[in-house]
């Protein structure tokens, strides 16, 4: 392995022309694999929660928010973080002291290439534009910014330290910064330990794939009662200058006012087959609800007048007449699966799928705080089909099996039950999401 001597003078603390061991730099073939498709999906989350197309002075323009091109970046930093440091038993440095204590030689590991990350991290992390805390991450990212938070708690400099070589010796703490990022390392790995990370990330994978099965499952019966469909995508939601004022609670209510109203339409029920609506959030839009309608593709060749007219029921539901409506290709950006679609056209059947499968799977990466728990999607089928009769046989039968729960800790558990690797005695609550069946 290559070495380096770091030219500078006798200090108390390290010793003249200390060796630097280190790994020429390169990337790793797992960094390379690891989750390619999450990566793509982070990205489609961050467009969707921080880019929009608004209304002003009767001019459409894209409205772009604090921390747009972080999102996805820094979440998808930590989790691949996490997972290499799960994955990987070594630390980042092995630091060689003199007799005298001072510091003759430094070995970096695999983990040492990516200690440049660390302090960018932290400061998103603590400060930045994004405010991660509002979001509940994957379970990999969520370790890794709760050990973050837990060790800046003892460490109030960390961050500050970690912008520093590794052969810094920060005069506060009493330690190689390289250090620090070891006991970094050692926290994410015993809280990993204490929160049953294996099984968390296996809920996870086994929630995303319930939803999307169940998706695919109501797509194929829509297929099978009409081969040729029209499908209208359009985005229920509030003015930009209202959304952050309402809260989940009262989109819910309003929302399930619409779902009723608009299944009592004699004239919509004329042409729609069902549908599917996904519950979302957007840093302008704040909370809304994203609808995929599957017509008659018979009987329309324009979805114009029919998004119209659930625009005119949404906003009819809403107080004040407030309700808001984006429609692809008109006031919000053109959908690929949008328009008419046959059963036996394959390229179009894989990208109608393709977006079942982010709508199935954007909650289990990113998730805003106030819709953890809560009903993320549904079916809808007119009324008096017999769609609906199905429809509400397994809504009662979903309903007397009771809820399934999964364990999602926020904080560290580790704590309390050992020592860390610095000596200290932390502690932490277990908190746990409710996630209802869909």
């Amino acid at each position: 392995m290559p070495v380096k001597y770091l030219t500078r003078r006798e200090t108390p603390w390290i010793a003249e022309g200390v060796h630097y061991v280190y790994k020429d730099k390169e990337v790793h073939q797992d960094l390379l694999t690891y989750g390619l498709v999450d990566r793509r999906m982070f990205n489609r989350i961050e467009r969707d929660m921080t880019h929009t197309i608004e209304e002003h002075e009767g001019r459409r323009r894209q409205a772009l928010t604090n921390g747009w091109g972080e999102l996805a970046y820094r979440v998808y930093q930590m989790e691949w973080l996490a997972w290499l440091i799960l994955n990987t038993e070594e630390s980042a440095f092995d630091f060689e002291l003199r007799e005298d204590g001072r510091l003759i030689g430094v070995e970096e590991h695999k983990l040492g290439q990516y200690y440049g990350l660390l302090a960018p991290l932290i400061l998103d992390i603590l400060y930045g534009d994004v405010a991660l805390d509002r979001f509940r991450l994957t379970p990999h990212a969520d370790l890794f910014r709760d050990a973050v938070k837990c060790m800046v708690a003892r460490i109030p400099s960390l961050q500050e330290c970690l912008s520093k070589p590794p052969t810094f010796y920060d005069k506060d703490t009493t330690r190689y910064c390289g250090e620090h990022a070891n006991g970094l390392i050692v926290l994410v790995r015993d809280e990993a330990k204490a929160r049953k990370l294996s099984k968390k990330v296996a809920a996870c994978k086994a929630a995303g794939k319930r939803a999307h099965g169940r998706m695919q499952e109501v797509m194929r019966e829509y297929f099978e009662r009409q081969k040729e469909l029209h499908l209208m995508l359009i985005e229920c939601a509030y003015p930009p200058e209202l959304a952050a004022q309402v809260p989940l609670a009262e989109a819910k209510r309003d929302h399930a006012r619409f779902v009723n109203r608009l299944r009592g339409n004699v004239k919509f029920a004329a042409v729609a087959v069902g549908g599917i609506w996904v519950l979302a959030w957007g840093e302008r839009k704040g909370h809304h609800f994203r609808w995929i309608f599957m017509l008659d593709a018979s009987l329309v060749l324009d979805s114009t007048e029919w998004a119209e007219l659930v625009g005119s029921v949404w906003k009819g539901t809403v107080r004040d007449g407030a309700g808001y409506v984006r429609v692809p290709g008109i006031s919000d950006h053109p959908s690929l699966v949008a328009g008419a679609i046959h059963a036996d056209d394959a390229e179009k059947m894989k990208l109608l799928d393709d977006e079942i499968e982010y709508l199935a799977w954007k909650d289990t990466l990113i998730q805003h705080k106030e819709a953890v728990g809560a009903r993320s999607w549904d079916a809808w089928v007119p009324a008096n089909t017999r769609g609906e009769r199905r429809r509400r046989k397994a809504a009662q039968s979903a309903e007397a099996a009771g809820t399934e729960e999964i364990s999602n800790t926020p904080q560290l558990v580790s704590i309390g039950a050992g020592e860390h690797a610095d000596g200290a005695r932390l502690r932490a609550s277990d908190g746990r999401m409710r996630n209802k069946p869909v």
